[in-house]
């Protein structure tokens, strides 16, 4: 919001989300209803990845492909650096 000049006036309602899933007592890692475990196991990583994603800040800019050493050595990323060719061969972003 801030950085398209808003503010925010009031709180009209806090939320949070939570996902359930049943499982029968004692029963180990079996869900209640497994033909819904794919599902809920898509639904966990999609949360765990927007949670990891708050703590990072994505840096973004295009360079000539001949200094990429040094701009991973300054901006490595989390797991590897994102590299896309441009138009122009000679450039990267």
């Amino acid at each position: 919001m801030r950085a398209a000049g808003l503010h925010a006036i009031a709180t009209l309602l806090n939320t949070e989300a939570v996902l359930i899933a049943s499982k029968p007592p004692n029963s180990g890692d079996d869900y209640k209803h497994p033909e819904h475990a794919a599902l809920i196991s898509t639904i966990k990583s999609r949360i765990e990845g927007v949670l990891a994603a708050n703590k990072y800040v994505i840096c973004q800019y295009n360079m000539p492909r001949t200094g990429l050493d040094v701009a991973i050595k300054i901006t490595p990323g989390r797991r590897a650096p994102t590299i896309t060719a441009l138009d122009n061969g000679a450039w990267v972003a």
